[in-house]
């Protein structure tokens, strides 16, 4: 193919070549990412497939985009449509709101046990709102030292408040 074409010719960076050559029990991941292709949209990949490797890590042009939408949710019509209601709408259209004279909902919780689809249910509305998401993970915010729990949760919401509108 392309792609072994390219490196037993050595027309690759040193760093990356020796990355590809190493024994798979060397490496703990190899992160791919498509960062573009042609045709837009999506493609069929085969033995023909021309694969560029870049050198350095690049971010996708429109990360939010690759991200999880409501058809990526399955079952949960009755409630993507209360959060669309309760958060999608007043992200999107805070002047439907002032004509009413209501105020929109400050927050939602949402809750329930592990594996139950909050988090992912949380992107998802964050992308389709065009908002920026925060994922939050207990853990990470404990401290040991006193008060260094809340300071990591008032960075957290001095970021989020910076890259408004932002979920948490």
């Amino acid at each position: 193919t392309a792609g072994q074409q390219r490196l037993e010719s050595g027309d690759m960076p040193p760093q990356l070549r020796q990355m590809l050559n190493a024994p798979a029990y060397a490496l703990a991941e190899v992160r791919l990412l498509v960062v573009s292709a042609s045709p837009k949209g999506v493609v069929f990949i085969d033995e023909n497939t021309e694969i560029e490797l870049l050198p350095e890590y690049q971010e996708p042009q429109d990360a939010r985009r690759t991200d999880v939408t409501y058809d990526d949710l399955g079952g949960l019509g009755d409630t993507i449509d209360q959060l669309r209601e309760m958060v999608e709408l007043p992200l999107r259209y805070p002047e439907l709101f002032e004509r009413l004279g209501v105020d929109p909902p400050k927050g939602v919780m949402l809750h329930g046990p592990p594996g139950t689809g909050k988090t992912r249910l949380a992107r998802a509305v964050a992308n389709e709102s065009e908002a920026e998401f925060f994922l939050i993970n207990g853990p990470e915010i404990m401290g040991s030292a006193y008060g260094e729990s809340e300071k990591k949760l008032r960075d957290i919401f001095e970021e989020a408040a910076k890259a408004a509108p932002s979920l948490l």
